[in-house]
């Protein structure tokens, strides 16, 4: 235990020297420029394989319906409204869309670098592929969570509709165990997966595999405690909503993503400490 302590002293310090909460910061900056654009283009491939863009945005489940109730939706307005003119922008829309996420991908590679004490080598060139490689990969591992999440929804309202099944399995129970799964299982699952592929393949260093996984771990139980803890403080107990009107929309999404952020890092911290001093 006190080996734990130590530990975690260490990257505390570590945290506050790489300064993360700086890092955080500029993410959540990129990422309020990339949002729009990026998140539209993905929501159209998504609605044009999956089903309508109103039903997949509500079967997001790390978003309360509190969370939709209480403040103005501008950001998910607008993602469809650009979503169903993806056509009318055309290349010069997705190329946009493509190099904001570049710009994105590029801090948040840049701030794990940083995390990992790495400097790379890689030429302007291949650091450009290398980017563009992993907005590819984040944009199909999203677009398969969302078609899996739809899937999971989908098999929700069969299983609440069904009489036979109903009457042989408590209706409390079932609820309890369609929201553990889609609440808390499935969304936990899908981030430790993501935080563990950008720990262990982003650094230009081998990481262990052992202290990649502890630390996106980690950064999955903070990010799922996080974003549920702030999305009911967002439903019960902000004023952002009535004091700034349709602008607590792009408040609340950068800090949340400020948030998100700095737990990203935060586990980047772990997996680095862990890999460096062979705790692993």
């Amino acid at each position: 235990m006190r080996k734990f302590f130590i530990s975690l002293k260490e990257i505390w310090k570590r945290s506050r020297a790489h300064r993360i909460d700086d890092l955080a910061a500029i993410i959540s900056y990129y990422a309020l420029w990339a949002s729009v654009p990026l998140a539209g283009f993905l929501l159209y491939l998504s609605t044009y394989f999956i089903g309508s863009s109103e039903k997949i945005i509500n079967d997001l489940n790390i978003f309360s319906q509190e969370f939709f109730s209480t403040i103005n939706p501008r950001f998910f307005m607008n993602m469809k409204i650009y979503a169903s003119k993806i056509k009318e922008v055309g290349i010069a829309g997705i190329y946009l869309a493509v190099v904001l996420g570049i710009m994105l991908i590029s801090k948040i590679i840049s701030a794990i670098q940083t995390i990992y004490g790495i400097k790379t080598n890689k030429s302007f060139f291949w650091k450009r592929l290398w980017e563009i490689a992993i907005l590819i990969g984040s944009g199909i591992f999203l677009f398969s969570a969302f078609g899996l999440m739809a899937g999971i929804a989908t098999f929700n309202r069969f299983v609440a509709s069904n009489e036979t099944i109903s009457h042989y399995v408590n209706p409390t129970v079932l609820w309890a165990i369609r929201s553990f799964v889609t609440k808390l299982l499935v969304p936990f699952l899908l981030a430790t997966f993501y935080f563990y592929a950008l720990y262990k393949w982003i650094p230009e260093t081998k990481v262990k595999s052992w202290a990649a996984i502890r630390g996106a771990v980690t950064a999955s139980v903070l990010w799922m405690a996080g974003t549920h803890v702030f999305m009911w403080y967002i439903g019960h107990i902000s004023l952002a909503g009535k004091l700034f009107g349709t602008l607590s929309t792009v408040i609340i999404f950068i800090f949340w993503v400020e948030i998100s952020s700095l737990i990203l890092l935060f586990g980047a911290e772990i997996s680095s400490y862990l890999t460096e001093n062979h705790e692993a």
